[in-house]
């Protein structure tokens, strides 16, 4: 079985199809505004015995910031009888980071916690830039803005409370999850459908 999946991310759109051994299977429009034009571009995802990612754009300059706790895990803790903390991550969720990484997109994770599991997750996932136990998101934001070299509206933001509201106001890209905080919502370009974690 082959399947390619186009997206596509230009004039407040985003479109994707996906195709299975050429045969459409899928197609999907979301509406999102106030989309940067650093962020439009067409991307071509194959999946046929080996991964190829490309992209239309020669050079695209934006990362793309996440949140850990309710936004790449489910928001749960589990810690161990020694204080260890231990958190669950998805997969498809590091599969979905690798090809944003492969098509030109930096990674970065700010996050409120300090843990050493998320550590070792940005590690394995060769996430750019790296914050935890950051109590002013902003800043971090801030930090890395400049570390970057970027306008803050040439990044992408996904976050999930309160404390991400600073960051996600000044990203060109603000995303948020199903159990999002309702002020979040409110400012968000795009609520996924699935949950966090999942």
């Amino acid at each position: 079985m082959a399947l390619r999946i186009h997206i596509i991310l230009k004039e407040n759109a985003i479109k994707l199809h996906c195709y299975e051994n050429d045969s459409i299977i899928l197609e999907h429009t979301d509406i999102l505004s106030d989309i940067p034009k650093s962020f439009y571009g067409f991307f071509d995802f194959f999946y046929d015995d080996k991964l190829v990612v490309r992209t239309t754009n020669t050079k695209y300059d934006c990362t793309f910031i996440f949140d850990v706790d309710g936004v790449m895990t489910d928001g749960s803790l589990f810690i161990g009888d020694d204080g260890q903390e231990y958190k669950m991550f998805n997969t498809q969720d590091g599969l979905g980071m690798r090809l944003l990484k492969k098509s030109g997109v930096k990674l970065a994770i700010i996050t409120g916690r300090n843990s050493n599991s998320v550590l070792i997750r940005a590690e394995n996932l060769e996430v750019d830039y790296f914050y935890q136990g950051i109590s002013d998101k902003k800043e971090a934001f801030a930090d890395l803005v400049q570390k970057a070299g970027l306008k803050p509206e040439e990044c992408a933001f996904m976050g999930d409370d309160i404390v991400d509201l600073p960051p996600m106001l000044q990203s060109g890209l603000a995303i948020t999850v199903p159990a999002g905080h309702d002020e979040v919502k409110k400012i968000a370009h795009f609520v996924t459908e699935k949950i966090a974690g999942y």
